[in-house]
């Protein structure tokens, strides 16, 4: 049976040794149906959408630091205007955006991996913050100022509950895609290194 020809690429136009089946570079199905090279092209294009949603979920760390510094402001000034002694939740929430800062920064070298650390982090410390009664404090009636306090606690953990939810499901969301793209390893570090993309930064 005579040796099949060296083909080019469809798709980055990269040559394609004898003896492979698929582009070296990009991972394009040279010998296969037409079927399966027309199920390829349908990938890419789902890919180019993929990474920027992934990337949203690297981004999103920032965020994350961003928002606990300023839950700590804001418990840091109701404990400043109803001289209530909440410095240690404020510090506790410092602490957090730190490590979240960090997990930024770490995410520049490993940012798929790092997602899934952050992940694990937020579940871990929203698990500690829920069950020691940091999302509900118990303050004392007495004065008008604290009986405001304590109304607005009291039917805010709903609103809270659901605006943490929603930072579950924006991780969620950027790990399903990660998932996704992290089947395709060629095709996604060939789309990143052309720049094919709308994500940037990954």
């Amino acid at each position: 049976m005579p040796e099949k020809e060296g083909l080019i690429c469809d798709i980055c136009g990269s040559a394609i040794p004898s003896d492979s089946a698929e582009c070296p570079v990009c991972g394009f199905p040279a010998r296969a149906t037409e079927a399966e090279k027309r199920a390829f092209h349908v990938l890419m294009l789902n890919i180019k959408g993929w990474i920027p949603e992934a990337q949203k979920a690297v981004n999103s760390i920032l965020s994350f630091a961003v928002i606990f510094l300023l839950f700590a402001a804001v418990v840091t000034a109701f404990s400043l205007i109803f001289r209530l002694n909440f410095y240690r939740v404020a510090l506790f929430y410092i602490l957090l955006a730190l490590v979240y800062v960090a997990l930024y920064y770490l995410s520049k070298k490993f940012p798929y991996k790092t997602v899934f650390l952050a992940f694990l982090v937020y579940a871990l410390h929203t698990i500690y913050e829920f069950s020691s009664g940091m999302v509900i404090p118990d303050f004392s009636a007495g004065k008008t100022s604290r009986d405001v306090f304590t109304i607005m606690f009291k039917y805010t953990p709903f609103i809270y509950i659901v605006f943490r939810l929603m930072l579950f499901s924006a991780f969620i969301r950027g790990i399903y895609f990660i998932l996704k793209i992290e089947k395709h390893p060629q095709l996604v570090r060939w789309l990143k290194e052309r720049g094919d993309h709308s994500g940037g930064g990954l």
